[in-house]
């Protein structure tokens, strides 16, 4: 009996050492401000297990979001594959493993999880995610042990009842063609959101149909190895930008549906103006600087986890610039030279973002306002205000 009590202390303090080890491990934090009234949740809802085709536990995927500083997932395993039609018939298999393995981990370190599961079928079939649904087995009766995943058969069936489960419902992985399948569902209204970009892949034509069909423009990984093998050189993050009234799953799913989503993927984001415009201005904020004989110097500063790629489109007839590209990395400040050609300075400055995108080849443009601290036309009030910021920015 000693000894088993020794061994079960050895090994508790050994899990104990495995987790402080993996907490150090944890990465930089990505934020985000808050935007119109919204928080910016950071989510990936495309995540396998060993229990389809992935080769991690449950436990993995919630401490892999926790270290990535996500704040929400989703376990979404195949429904029906190759792994699963050995016990398709077996009325004990659950098919809600996944979830209730991770689920009280990743709710002790703060995250958010969804039930889900992949509903997959050989192209032009499709895949698809079935984000808050309740219960996986109820899809078990439109399958058989003699049908595997080359047909269409119990697709719509199954998609019709994910969502009256309340799911939202997501194409996975769309190419470069609409699939009849995945316009049946833009047709009945049941369809959510495409992935405009899975892992390294970016698809400007579902970019397109997201905007064209009111659809959540998403991005996740799409992970079956562990989340280290999915980052790419320069460590950028690929996953879903939620703007949520609060963290939580109801409030999560309620914004999924109401399409204020954007799309995080290489370092660019990927949205509707309406979403993104205010996201990058809220991330920004700008001091520009006036001397006497028109020399001006611009600090903008991010304070978004990731950087903004720059090019000047204006007013290049009020001012001369000594460079029109220019970047900031994340949670830093950058300055931009200039000379002004009149009396006095404009009073914006417009941007293209290079790396902000609101259709297929179309960058976000933002205009920054121009507070010419220094020059000599400024209010007692107001220069007064100018000093105490510059003060406080240096």
């Amino acid at each position: 009996m000693k000894k088993i009590i020794l061994l079960q202390v050895v090994l508790c303090m050994l899990a104990l050492g495995a987790s402080a080890q993996k907490g150090q491990l944890r990465r930089p934090p990505l934020s985000f401000p808050d935007v119109m009234g919204y928080k910016v949740l950071k989510g990936d809802f495309h995540l396998h297990t060993l229990h389809s085709d992935g080769s991690v536990k449950p436990l993995t995927r919630a401490e892999e979001a926790y270290a990535e500083d996500m704040n929400c997932f989703a376990i979404s395993d195949h429904f029906i594959s190759r792994w699963h039609l050995a016990v398709l018939n077996d009325p004990a298999y659950d098919f809600n493993k996944g979830y209730k393995e991770a689920k009280s981990s990743a709710e002790m370190l703060g995250l958010t999880i969804l039930q889900s599961a992949e509903v997959s079928r050989d192209d032009p079939f499709g895949h698809y995610c079935t984000i808050g649904i309740k219960d996986a087995n109820a899809f078990r009766p439109f399958v058989s042990r003699d049908e595997d995943w080359h047909g269409e058969k119990g697709l719509m069936e199954i998609m019709e009842l994910a969502y009256k489960q309340g799911a939202f419902i997501q194409w996975n992985h769309p190419g470069d063609k609409m699939f009849a399948p995945a316009q049946a569902m833009i047709d009945k209204k049941i369809l959510g959101g495409i992935e405009v970009a899975n892992g390294e892949t970016y698809y400007p034509e579902a970019f397109q149909w997201c905007l064209d069909n009111n659809l959540s423009i998403m991005a996740n990984t799409d992970a079956h190895e562990t989340m280290a093998q999915k980052r790419d050189a320069d460590g950028s993050k690929v996953m879903t930008l939620v703007l949520a009234k609060e963290q939580s799953e109801s409030a999560i799913l309620e914004a999924l549906k109401a399409r204020r989503t954007i799309a995080l993927w290489n370092n660019t984001l990927i949205g509707r103006e309406e979403h993104l415009k205010p996201l990058v201005m809220a991330s920004l904020s700008s001091l520009v600087r006036v001397a006497k004989n028109g020399k001006m110097f611009c600090e903008i500063t991010n304070i978004a986890g990731v950087p903004f790629y720059f090019e000047v489109t204006s007013p290049a007839q009020e001012i001369s610039l000594d460079g029109s590209v220019f970047n900031i990395r994340a949670y830093e400040t950058t300055g931009m030279s200039a000379t002004t050609k009149g009396k006095s300075a404009p009073k914006s400055i417009k941007l293209k973002v290079k790396n902000a995108w609101i259709a297929p080849g179309k960058c976000l443009e933002v205009e920054i306002p121009i507070k010419a601290y220094g020059a000599e036309n400024l209010g007692k009030d107001e220069a007064e205000n100018a000093k105490k910021l510059q003060k406080a920015v240096n």
